[in-house]
C-alpha cells in the first residue's frame, strides 16, 4: 500500500535536533515514496499512476511516474482500439484522439497518429468507397497515404460508375474529375450508357433523349433506326388513325410505310363497316378506289346485305302478313328468297279468296295467278261455288251456265235434270241444243242410245255456226 507523509508534533529542541529530525523524516518519506512507486509499477494502471502522482507531486519518482503513466495510458488506448471492430473506425480513432489530446507531443504521439491513420487507410482500402476515402482525407489532409488515397478514390468512383453503368454515375465522376485519368473513357461510357438506357426503354422519347444529348454520337444512326422501329411498334399498339398518321408524317420514306398505309386503309374500312351505310362505303371507295382492301369491302357489303336480307326474310315470315311479305319483295326484288316469298304471297291471296268464298274472289285470284300453285284447289272451290249458285237459282239457264263453265265439274251429275237415266240427260241436252251440251252428253254417256243422234245434231250445229261465221 502507498505510505503518505505524517505530521509529527515535537517539542522545541535545539537546532541540531531539528536538523537530525528533518533528515530522519526525509529519509522516512523517501523510503515510503519508493515503496509506493514500486507498488504502482507492479499494478501499472493509469488510475494507480494518477493516485501516485497526486500523493507524490514532487518526488524523485515524479518524472519516471509520469512517463510510466503515459506509457500505461497509451497501452490502454491500444487495447481499447483493438477491442473495436475495424469498420467502426471513428470509434477506434476516438481512443487515439484521447491520448493525443492529453499528450499532443507525447512520447507515443507519433505512434498513435500512425496507428490511427493505419486504421483509416486499412478500412479505406477494404471498403474501397469514395465515402471512406473522403473520411480519410478529411481526417488526414496531409497524411502519409493521401496521394494513394486520392488515386484510389478516383478509381473507386469510376469503378462504381462502370458497375452502375448509368449516365448519372458517369456524370458524378466527370464533374469531380473533368481532367481525370479516366475522364476520356468515362465520357465514352456515358454515351454508351445513354444509348443502352434508350434501348432498354425502347421508346421514341428515350431515343430522342440520346439524340438530343449526342446529335453526332457514335450510336446516332442506330438510335435513329431503333427510334423508327419503336415508333412503328407504338403506333401499332396504339392502333389509332392519329398514331398512324403521325408516324407517316414523321417517316414519309419509312420501310414500314406500306404497312402503315394498309393499317390506315384498314381504319377507314372499319369506320365504314361500323357506320354500315352506303354513304360510308362510298367515302371509303372515293379515298381508296383501288385499295388493297377493296375486295374485302365488297365482300363485307355483300355479306351485310345478305345478313340484312336474311333478317328481313325472317321478320316477314314471323309477321306472316300480306303487307310484310309485299314489303320484303319490294325491298329485295332480286332476293334468293323470291320464289318462296312469291308462293307465300300467292298463298295469302288464295287464303283470302277461301275466306271470302265468292266467285269474284276466286276470279281475282285466277286473274293474278292464271297458272298459280293453288290453281287446282281454286278451281275446286270455284266449281263448288258455281254449283251452289246454280242450285240456288234452280233454273235451266242456271244449270246451263254451270255446265258451260264446268263441263267436267265435280257436281255435274248432281244437277237435278241428270239425276235419273241418260234419258233425262238427253231431254235436258235437247232443250239446251248447243254444241257444247251435245259434246258433254257424248262424253258422259258414251253407250247411250242417243249418242248417235247427239253426234248428228252436234255436227249440224257446228255446220250452222260455220255458215254464220262466213
Amino acid at each position: 500500500m502507498l505510505i503518505g507523509k505524517k505530521n509529527m508534533n515535537v517539542h522545541k529542541l535545539p537546532k541540531i535536533a531539528y536538523k537530525i529530525i528533518g533528515i530522519f523524516l526525509i529519509t522516512i518519506s523517501s523510503f515510503a515514496c519508493s515503496i509506493s512507486f514500486q507498488e504502482a509499477k507492479e499494478i501499472n494502471t493509469v488510475e494507480i499512476w494518477d493516485l501516485f502522482l497526486e500523493e507524490n507531486p514532487e518526488s524523485d519518482f515524479d518524472a519516471e511516474g509520469k512517463a510510466l503513466r503515459e506509457r500505461a495510458y497509451f497501452e490502454k488506448v491500444k487495447e481499447g482500439a483493438a477491442s473495436v471492430e475495424e469498420k467502426d473506425v471513428y470509434y477506434r480513432a476516438s481512443f487515439y484522439d484521447a491520448y493525443l489530446n492529453e499528450y499532443p507531443e507525447g512520447k507515443y504521439s507519433k505512434i498513435a497518429r500512425h496507428l490511427k491513420e493505419r486504421d483509416w487507410i486499412m478500412l479505406s482500402i477494404k471498403e474501397n468507397s469514395a465515402k471512406v476515402y473522403d473520411s480519410y482525407l478529411a481526417e488526414f489532409p496531409d497524411g502519409k497515404h493521401t496521394d494513394m488515397v486520392k488515386e484510389k478514390r478516383e478509381k473507386a468512383i469510376i469503378e462504381k460508375a462502370n458497375k452502375e453503368n448509368s449516365p448519372l454515375s458517369y456524370d458524378q465522376y466527370i464533374v469531380e474529375y473533368p481532367e481525370g485519368r479516366y475522364t476520356s473513357d468515362a465520357k465514352k461510357q456515358r454515351e454508351k450508357a445513354w444509348f443502352v438506357m434508350g434501348k432498354k426503354q425502347n421508346s421514341r422519347f428515350s431515343y430522342d433523349a440520346y439524340m438530343l444529348e449526342y446529335p453526332s454520337g457514335e450510336y446516332i444512326d442506330e438510335a435513329k433506326q431503333m427510334r423508327e422501329n419503336a415508333w412503328f411498334v407504338f403506333a401499332r399498339e396504339k392502333n389509332t388513325l392519329i398514331a398512324f398518321e403521325q408516324f407517316k408524317n414523321e417517316y414519309s420514306r419509312s420501310k414500314y410505310l406500306d404497312s402503315i398505309e394498309i393499317l390506315i386503309e384498314t381504319k377507314y374500312l372499319n369506320q365504314a363497316k361500323a357506320i354500315n351505310t352506303k354513304q360510308a362505303f362510298d367515302k371509303y371507295f372515293m379515298r381508296y378506289p383501288n385499295g388493297s382492301l377493296k375486295e374485302q369491302a365488297m365482300a363485307f357489303i355483300t355479306g351485310t346485305n345478305q345478313s340484312r336480307e336474311d333478317a328481313a326474310y325472317k321478320e316477314a315470315k314471323e309477321r306472316d302478313t300480306l303487307i310484310a311479305l309485299m314489303q320484303f319483295k319490294q325491298q329485295f326484288p332480286r332476293s334468293n328468297y323470291s320464289d318462296t316469298i312469291d308462293i307465300l304471297i300467292e298463298s295469302k291471296h288464295f287464303s283470302k279468296a277461301k275466306v271470302l268464298n265468292t266467285k269474284e274472289a276466286f276470279d281475282e285470284y285466277f286473274m293474278q295467278y292464271p297458272n298459280g300453285s293453288f290453281k287446282e284447289q281454286a278451281i275446286a272451290f270455284s266449281d263448288k261455288i258455281a254449283f251452289q249458285h246454280a242450285i240456288k237459282l234452280n233454273t235451266a239457264a242456271g244449270f246451263k251456265e254451270y255446265l258451260a263453265t264446268y263441263p267436267n265439274g265435280k257436281y255435274v251429275h248432281e244437277i237435278p235434270a241428270f239425276a235419273g237415266s241418260d234419258y233425262n240427260a238427253w231431254v235436258y241436252t235437247r232443250n239446251l241444243d248447243t254444241v257444247f251440251q251435245y259434246s258433254w252428253f257424248i262424253q258422259q254417256f258414251p253407250k247411250s242410245r242417243f249418242v248417235k243422234e247427239a253426234r248428228v245434231l252436234r255436227e249440224s250445229k257446228e255446220k250452222s255456226l260455220k255458215t254464220l261465221l262466213k
